[in-house]
């Protein structure tokens, strides 16, 4: 009934089969476990179920990454649909996929998750910004995951 990103999946191993306390969301110990496992998967496809679009998440992400929001009045697809390829400021807009991330960002000098990049979009937009662990948050990147179908893994990848 929920969704479990990669993040969260190495948590729940961590805490049932290892029986160590989870990793704090952004740590750099999780990112690196993070970042090994996608890297693995470098080049690879990820596969989404076909009925995934009729799932609760997905749709609650749906109705997110076009809902206006922030003093912009900005859509995720404000910018990712109608405006990628174009610029804001220095950065080139691109079509939101995550298949680069853990990503390594020279604006925040390390590596990030997805999470953290979602969160400085709602900033970006100047709306409300979710908390880390807000299940919306697993939802866009299921979202942005199944806009990605058929794109391979790049992670970890460099970004502006």
């Amino acid at each position: 009934g929920e969704v479990i990103n990669l993040e969260r999946a190495i948590n729940v191993c961590q805490t049932t089969r290892v029986k160590q306390p989870a990793y704090a969301i952004e740590s750099q110990p999780l990112l690196a476990v993070t970042t090994f496992l996608t890297f693995s998967s470098r080049g690879m496809t990820q596969a989404i179920p076909a009925n995934v679009t009729q799932s609760a998440s997905w749709l609650r992400a749906q109705a997110e990454f076009t809902r206006i929001q922030g003093k912009l009045d900005f859509s995720c697809r404000s910018c990712h649909d109608k405006l990628y390829g174009k610029r804001i400021r220095t950065q080139t807009i691109s079509q939101g996929h995550g298949v680069g991330f853990p990503a390594y960002r020279v604006e925040w000098q390390t590596l990030g998750s997805l999470n953290r990049r979602l969160r400085a979009c709602f900033f970006g937009m100047e709306a409300s910004v979710p908390a880390a662990s807000d299940p919306i948050l697993a939802d866009l990147e299921l979202y942005l995951t199944w806009r990605a179908q058929g794109l391979p893994l790049e992670a970890p990848a460099v970004r502006r």
